[in-house]
């Protein structure tokens, strides 16, 4: 079925949510795809030094989001990630 309008929007929650990639990893470099659960906490692909920045910048970025909508020292953020 194709769908001709958008749904309606949901509502308003007190939550926000923010999605964030890792950086450029070695594994990326190397066009690899390492799902395999052995290797979600070895060094064995790592993020490059691009990946290191890419990161920082990803973090400072989010800061100033929150910032931007009015968050506080204090406040609780909840990181949710996955070893891949």
């Amino acid at each position: 079925k194709i769908v001709s309008e958008m749904p309606a929007p949901l509502p308003d929650t007190k939550n926000r949510y923010y999605f964030l990639r890792h950086g450029q990893s070695t594994a990326n470099v190397a066009s690899i795809i390492s799902s395999d659960r052995s290797l979600a906490y070895s060094d064995k692909h790592g993020l490059t030094p691009l990946g290191y920045e890419q990161g920082k910048e990803s973090a400072e970025q989010l800061l100033e989001q929150l910032e931007a909508e009015g968050a506080k020292a204090g406040d609780k953020v909840v990181f949710v990630s996955s070893p891949f």
